[in-house]
């Protein structure tokens, strides 16, 4: 016979079955986990003047993110006090909001300013009473975050040690290259945790072993996580050693390759820019240069090119670069690939209502930096079904092929729980020990 399927503890090596496939479990996240944690809602640049409004969705709840003043947004639950109409379906513009039932009136901070026929409730009807309810609401590099809960700590302490890491890149510099939100049948942290560890490359993204060893090792940043380059691993211009293959005795051509793969197969985490100034190795590094210097030039070069376009390069050093890791795990539900030029996000969340723990959306955003006026206007489509994505970078088609057989597996009496690499896996399981504590401390 089989073992018990689940277990209610987490370990470095193992994650419940019933964290991705429970009705209940996915109860105590809609009640617990959503309604307290910090989350992004939106970009700044999607709100950039004042009375610009933004919707966003997460299970029940329905936030309404408006630009009230040139350097505040603000958040509210986006029900109006009368009888819950909500205010907006989607982004606008407007001086004022207007619930378009029965014509109440706020201003953009959320004070009810009018209120038809309002002596029919004679002193029934309390001015602190009739305003928007608030939502925690704050901006950290150029990212709008809220949180339900009024009592939460500051943003700036929930992000901690990714503040550091990652705020060097400066990506409220940068600026939408492409956006894209799919719906997909498998658990919004199975469909996370694909992006969160570089394990899978050997297999799902087997072209990538000739440019680098890909092996990772995952370390714990509080609630968050990174991944780094083990210290056993060669870097970016020699093989995996999986293909048993001597490097290249001239790494450029392959370094080209590299960069290559990255702006038109992933679209996005380098620029067409980053790719023709790193081309400069072929004709001003000698023959015979090894990769690390040759990486180094690359570095230098696309700097140059991003300087010369009046794009700016954020003060971050190649030396951080390396030490701040090169995917990141922002708890709970964000994954980033960060660069100083381009970075890859992607944000997980249940869809629909959030009772169904087999259905979620997945947000990218493919961010760049642009000199001042250039940056494109983009536009936001949302596929039911990510097949319908036609324009799906094939690299992340490769990852989407896995997720609906996930679900399907994870739901088998035959799996009793993942088994995550402690190594290479170990945000994985930080992330659910972080999860699990969470939701059995409330």
């Amino acid at each position: 016979m089989l073992q018990n399927r689940s277990s209610s503890s987490v370990r470095p090596d193992f994650i419940p079955a019933e964290h991705y496939t429970s009705p209940e479990f996915a109860r105590a996240e809609k009640d617990i986990l959503w309604p307290r944690v910090w989350q992004i809602a939106c970009r700044e640049e999607q709100i950039p003047a004042v009375g610009d409004q933004f919707v966003y969705e997460i299970c029940d709840e329905s936030i309404l993110i408006i630009r009230s003043a040139p350097d505040t947004i603000s958040a509210f639950y986006n029900a109006c006090p009368h009888r819950g109409r909500q205010l907006a379906a989607g982004p606008r513009h407007s001086k004022q909001l207007v619930c378009p039932f029965h014509g109440w009136r706020f201003t953009l901070t959320g004070q009810c300013t009018h209120v038809p026929y309002r002596e029919n409730w004679g002193d029934g009807l309390c001015d602190e009473e009739i305003g928007l309810s608030p939502v925690k609401c704050d901006s950290w590099s150029g990212f709008v975050f809220i949180n339900m809960d009024q009592h939460a700590e500051p943003l700036l302490e929930f992000l901690g040690e990714a503040v550091e890491r990652l705020g060097p890149y400066d990506f409220a510099g940068q600026r939408f290259r492409w956006t894209a939100s799919v719906e997909t049948d498998v658990n919004w942290k199975l469909a996370l945790e694909a992006f969160i560890e570089a394990y899978h490359v050997q297999t799902t993204h087997q072209q990538l072993l000739a440019f680098f060893d890909e092996r990772t090792e995952a370390h714990a940043a509080g609630l968050h996580g990174f991944l780094r380059r083990s210290a056993q691993a060669s870097g970016l211009g020699s093989p995996s050693q999986l293909l048993k293959a001597p490097p290249p005795a001239d790494p450029r051509p392959l370094l080209l390759d590299y960069m290559k793969e990255m702006v038109f197969d992933v679209r996005s985490i380098f620029s067409d820019r980053d790719l023709a100034a790193s081309a400069r190795i072929l004709s001003e590094l000698p023959d015979g240069v090894s990769a690390p210097d040759a990486v180094k030039a690359m570095m230098k070069f696309r700097k140059e090119a991003a300087m010369a376009a009046g794009v700016g390069w954020p003060e971050i050093t190649p030396e951080q670069i390396a030490d701040n890791g090169s995917v990141w795990h922002i708890f709970p539900n964000i994954s980033v690939l960060p660069q100083p030029t381009a970075s890859l996000w992607y944000r997980f969340r249940p869809a629909g209502k959030g009772d169904n723990p087999e259905r979620s959306i997945i947000d990218f955003w493919a961010l760049e930096r642009y000199a001042p006026g250039f940056a494109p206007k983009v536009e936001h489509p949302h596929y039911t079904d990510w097949r319908d994505f036609k324009d799906i970078p094939p690299f992340l088609a490769q990852d989407f092929d896995n997720l609906p057989y996930l679900q399907k597996g994870v739901r088998s009496q035959g799996f009793r729980g993942a088994r995550t690499n402690p190594v290479q896996e170990g945000i994985i399981s930080n992330f659910h020990m972080k999860l699990r504590q969470l939701l059995g401390a409330a």
